[in-house]
């Protein structure tokens, strides 16, 4: 398998991107309040949930599927509305970094989606004795 293969099949099982994008929600949203206030649902603990249940799936030898689209439109949910934040306030920062950095996850998914989703991890053939 060749280098940009194996980072093809790293990027579709990164949870870690997931993660790493829920921190970030869940720091942001409790130092920032959206411009109309009406966004308190705490979006990056849905994502982290599905993210993990997701990996649990996904080790089990289970489709994520249906993971990966609620992630992506929980995603998009918070593109949207860091996006109204943006075009009300006009600040780049927070609004305007919030709303790329969720885009850019959705492209993720989206990505992710079109590769195929998550294949089941591939079982290690047993020790002959």
């Amino acid at each position: 398998m060749s280098p940009l293969e194996q980072l093809a099949e790293s990027l579709k099982h990164a949870k870690v991107l997931g993660i790493l994008y829920v921190m970030q929600e869940e720091a942001g949203g409790r130092r920032c309040v959206p411009a109309d206030a009406s966004f308190r649902g705490r979006p990056g603990l849905v994502i982290l949930g599905l993210a993990v249940l997701s990996l649990k799936g996904w080790r089990s030898g289970k489709s994520s599927l249906p993971f990966i689209l609620a992630q992506a439109a929980v995603a998009a949910a918070v593109a949207w509305k860091h996006c109204q934040a943006y075009t009300t306030t006009k600040k780049l920062l927070p609004w305007g970094f919030y709303t790329a950095l969720s885009a850019l996850m959705i492209c993720f998914y989206s990505y992710v989606l079109l590769a195929g989703g998550n294949p089941p991890p591939k079982k290690k053939p047993a020790a002959a004795i």
